[in-house]
C-alpha cells in the first residue's frame, strides 16, 4: 500500500522505517519549524479586517501597504499589540444534524451554523487593563457619559500605553469618514476611569472589536496570521487569590468569523519587511530588528474580497 511520495520515492508500509526515520522528512519538519507561545503576537483592532486599511492597490481587498501610504496618515497604527497575555483560547463549533432513513442503517450529515469563541487571560498591571486594550481602536472622544454620578471621562496621563491606543483610535477614525456614527457611535455610559474599564453594563461593551494573531516559527519566519472579526464581549472576570502574586483578568468573546491573513513581504518573500509593522503601535514599528525581532511582519494582504466585505 503506497501512502505518499517521500524523498522522491513512494512511501508505503514496505519501506516504513519507524526505528530510524521520522514519518515526515527533514525538509518538511525540522527543529526550526516548531511554534511556541513566545512566537505569537496578539493584536487588538477594529471590528473588521477591512477597517485596518482604507487604501488598496485594486480595491478588492487589503493590498500592499507602502511606506508612502503609511506616511500619509492613513492605515498607520491601526493595530495594538497586547502584552502580558497568559492564556488565549480560540474555539470553533459547527452544528451538525445527523439524518437517518428508513430502510438503511447508514446516515447522512447536514452542516449547520458556525460558532466561534475567544477566551483571553491577562495579568493586571498598573495601566490600561484588558477591557481597555480590547477597545484600543475606540476613541475616548466618542465616550461622553451623562449624569452626575459618573462625571467626565478620564484616562491615564503620561502613560505610553494609553497614548499609543489613542494613536490607534485616531488612525481608525481617520479612515471611517461618514461611517463613524455607525462603526463608532457615542457612548453615554462610562466604562471606567483612568484607563481601567470594569463596567460591563456600559454600551461600549455592546460594540464589536477585532483580535488578530500572527505566528512565526523558532527561526523567526512568519507562518500564519488570522483576524477574528466582529468580536462581542460575553463576559469579564477578575481572579484574586491570597496565595498568588498576580491578579488575573479574563474576558470571553464570541466572534463572527476568522479572516485568514496572508502575511508576506512586498516581494512575496515571507522573510522581508514592509507595511504591517508600521500598523502596530507601542514603539515596535521596527519589528524586523526591534524588541520582538520578527522579520516578515510585512504586508498585510487579503486576497479574498468576501472577507473584506461587510
Amino acid at each position: 500500500m503506497t501512502l505518499a511520495v517521500k524523498d522522491s520515492a513512494a512511501f508505503g508500509l514496505d519501506n516504513w522505517d519507524y526505528e530510524n526515520s521520522h514519518v515526515q522528512t527533514r525538509n518538511e519538519i525540522n527543529e526550526g519549524r516548531f511554534i511556541s507561545s513566545e512566537q505569537v503576537l496578539v493584536v487588538a483592532g477594529p471590528p473588521r479586517l477591512k477597517d485596518t486599511s482604507r487604501t488598496g492597490a485594486s480595491g478588492d481587498g487589503l493590498q500592499v501597504l507602502s511606506a508612502s501610504d503609511l506616511g500619509s496618515g492613513q492605515n498607520a497604527e491601526t493595530l495594538f499589540p497586547v502584552g502580558t497575555v497568559e492564556v488565549a483560547t480560540i474555539s470553533q463549533q459547527k452544528q451538525l444534524q445527523k439524518v437517518f432513513e428508513i430502510g438503511s442503517k447508514r446516515s447522512y450529515f447536514l452542516p449547520g451554523n458556525h460558532f466561534g469563541n475567544l477566551s483571553l487571560q491577562r495579568i493586571l498591571v498598573h495601566g490600561p487593563n484588558l477591557a481597555r486594550v480590547a477597545y484600543a481602536y475606540y476613541s475616548t472622544s466618542r465616550i461622553k457619559p451623562i449624569g452626575p454620578s459618573y462625571g467626565g471621562m478620564t484616562t491615564l496621563t503620561n502613560n505610553t500605553t494609553e497614548e499609543n491606543m489613542q494613536k490607534v483610535a485616531a488612525a481608525v477614525m481617520s479612515g471611517l469618514g461618514s461611517e463613524i456614527d455607525d462603526i463608532m457611535p457615542e457612548i453615554k455610559t462610562n466604562p471606567g476611569f483612568n484607563s481601567q474599564y470594569y463596567n460591563l453594563s456600559s454600551s461600549l461593551f455592546d460594540q464589536p472589536m477585532g483580535w488578530g494573531f500572527i505566528l512565526c516559527d523558532s527561526r523567526k519566519r512568519i507562518v500564519a496570521g488570522f483576524y477574528l472579526e466582529c468580536c462581542m464581549t460575553a463576559s469579564h472576570n477578575i481572579t484574586i487569590q491570597a496565595n498568588s502574586t498576580m491578579i488575573m483578568e479574563g474576558m470571553n468573546f464570541q466572534f463572527d468569523r476568522i479572516a485568514p491573513i496572508n502575511v508576506v513581504g512586498a516581494d512575496s518573500n515571507p522573510t522581508s519587511t514592509a507595511g504591517l509593522d508600521k500598523m502596530l503601535t507601542g514603539g515596535i514599528a521596527d519589528l524586523a530588528g526591534g524588541a520582538f525581532g520578527i522579520p516578515g511582519l510585512g504586508v498585510l494582504a487579503q486576497a479574498a474580497s468576501s472577507y473584506l466585505g461587510g
